[in-house]
Formats: structure tokens, C-alpha cells, sequence
């Protein structure tokens, strides 16, 4: 049924130190991701419009307004 019943699985510095370096950079990630949410949600970026949509509504506005002039 088993193998080798003599072997035993053995825990190194080496393995501890990647699982904590793994986990230390997922709870980096997770907090990072809600502080981006934070950010977006608080300053609204999520719903203003950009810079360039902005400029082009305005210059439509603007030939529309000159072509109902003429």
C-alpha cells in the first residue's frame, strides 16, 4: 500500500520562506486592489467622463450651432 513508510516530509527554512513571500504578496495584492477601489470610487472616476469626450461633445456642439445659424 505505501511505498516507503520510512520517508517523512520535512518542512526546510526554504519552503517556509517561499510560502511566506507568496502569502505576503497576495495580502499585498488584495490590499492594493481595494485601495485602487477606494481611489476610483472617491474621485469618481468611474462615472466622469474623460478629457477628450469632453473636447469632442463640445466641438460637435459647436458645428451643430454654427450649421443652425446659416
Amino acid at each position: 500500500m505505501a511505498e516507503n513508510s520510512t520517508t517523512t516530509a520535512r518542512v526546510t527554512w526554504v519552503d517556509t520562506a517561499i510560502f511566506v513571500g507568496l502569502e505576503t504578496l497576495g495580502a499585498c495584492a488584495i490590499v492594493g486592489n481595494i485601495c485602487l477601489i477606494i481611489v476610483l470610487t472617491r474621485f469618481k472616476y468611474l462615472v466622469r467622463p474623460s478629457v477628450q469626450n469632453i473636447e469632442q461633445t463640445s466641438s460637435y456642439e459647436n458645428l451643430r450651432n454654427c450649421l443652425r445659424s446659416i
